[in-house]
């Protein structure tokens, strides 16, 4: 009987330890969580699982097979609903979001990713598809609007792409645009934007400083006035005074490289033909990151020449002995 006891309490425990190690799921629990938040790795919501919250994924993914009493939210994230009710929004941005055989009971919204439905799915609210690969809707009954606009991108870009593009084509509209206002302001201001350009490349360091002082004083004293009293209406002249010398400072610094590349080649052509090529280099630049950070670097140069210049007023000449003096 003593070894039928050991034998019985040794199959008991082993018995024990193996549910131990069966997970929650397989044993037909239902598990109820709160509010999930995710930031660089997957959210996953099982079959058998309620959130009484949000869903809330930052560059990772969201699964859900369960059930939501809130939104599910994509920042940089995909979403994808499997078999599941979702009470509230799903929202992705640069991610697209798929529904399978699942009821949305609000609103399904992507920006710059995409709607994906399949099988036997349900959109209580709207259907919205900002830019990216649009909606794609056919067997997802929606019984709010179809809101599609600029949808079915071409070449299938993701959303990185996609935002990729949209900056480089932004970033060459405004270049386009500051060169059109640089030939107006060389027409206007010729011999002030010529000595400029052909003095920028002479002692660089300090002129660089005098940006740097120029571009922080300029924002330091932003934020001086925009949290005194008096200061709101100065703002407003601050603000358009301070473009106008960033605009200034690129158009001259862009002149400059424009003659540098021309000398390159041995030739002397015009200011505007200098600012076309500078706005080229420009442009090359500005698609990359790692070149914006050469172009605020000339645009520092830039502003250093027009303080140290006075706006072309005056340039800098050598004198004897290396020394510089000024010109009129």
């Amino acid at each position: 009987m003593k070894n039928m006891s050991r034998a019985f309490k040794f199959i008991m425990i082993f018995i024990f330890l193996i549910l131990l190690t069966v997970p929650a799921g397989a044993t037909g629990e239902h598990i109820i969580r709160g509010q999930q938040v995710q930031f660089f790795s997957p959210v996953r919501v099982e079959a058998n699982e309620t959130v009484n919250g949000d869903v809330v994924s930052f560059f990772g993914s969201a699964h859900i097979e369960g059930e939501i009493n809130g939104d599910v939210i994509g920042i940089l994230s995909s979403v994808d609903v499997q078999e599941a009710h979702v009470q509230g929004d799903v929202v992705t941005i640069l991610q697209t979001a798929s529904i399978h055989n699942s009821r949305i009971q609000g609103d399904v919204i992507s920006v710059l990713g995409g709607v994906y439905g399949s099988g036997d799915s349900r959109i209580d609210g709207d259907a919205v598809g900002i830019m990216g690969q649009g909606l794609n809707l056919d067997q997802t009954v929606v019984m709010g609007s179809h809101i599609d606009v600029l949808g079915g991108i071409p070449f299938n870009l993701s959303g990185f792409g996609l935002l990729a593009a949209l900056l480089a084509v932004f970033f060459v509209l405004k270049q386009i645009l500051a060169f059109v206002l640089g030939v107006i302001a060389i027409v206007v201001f010729p011999e002030r934007f010529e000595r400029m350009a052909k003095a920028s490349f002479e002692d660089v360091g300090r002129k660089t400083l005098i940006g740097l002082l120029v571009n922080g004083g300029a924002w330091i004293l932003l934020i001086i006035l925009a949290v005194s009293v008096v200061g709101a209406p100065l703002i407003s002249v601050l603000i358009p005074t301070y473009m106008l010398l960033e605009f200034g400072a690129n158009t001259t610094i862009k002149m400059a490289f424009g003659r540098k590349i021309a000398s390159g080649f041995g030739r002397n052509w015009g200011s505007i033909v200098e600012l076309f090529l500078g706005t080229m280099l420009f442009i090359l630049l500005e698609i990359t990151v790692v070149g914006k950070v050469f172009t605020f670097l000339f645009k520092l140069m830039g502003l250093g020449q027009i303080v140290d210049s006075r706006f072309g007023d005056m340039t800098l000449t050598e004198s004897g002995g290396g020394n510089y003096a000024e010109s009129n």
